[in-house]
């Protein structure tokens, strides 16, 4: 998406916005899960990747900080090379796995 909106230009981001505000997959969009990863992959992609500090936040439990880990991991690699580990990961999670997040999600 993130590429799609330097290409495109903002106003393409405000349909993608306008088209899926009930979609929860882009949420990211609007500040949800994924926003700050978003941003960083525009202005990468802008080529306005400047270090900036990042958001303070509660110390995560010990599950949430697996998922910490995975995100600061996916964080340090190229947005393809994320992006390609992610689709990977998502084809090997059994279709059971995938149905119960889907119906979390609503």
């Amino acid at each position: 998406q993130a590429k799609y909106v330097v290409k495109n230009g903002r106003g393409f981001e405000k349909i993608a916005i306008e088209r899926n505000a009930a979609n929860p997959a882009f949420a990211f969009l609007t500040g949800g899960l994924g926003h700050t990863y978003y941003r960083r992959c525009i202005d990468m992609y802008s080529g306005d990747a400047t270090e900036r500090p990042r958001e303070q936040r509660p110390q995560p439990t010990a599950s949430a900080s697996a998922a910490q880990s995975t995100a600061a991991v996916l964080a340090s690699l190229s947005a393809e090379k994320a992006s390609e580990l992610l689709k990977k990961a998502l084809q090997a999670i059994p279709l059971s796995e995938k149905m119960a997040f889907n119906s979390d999600l609503k």
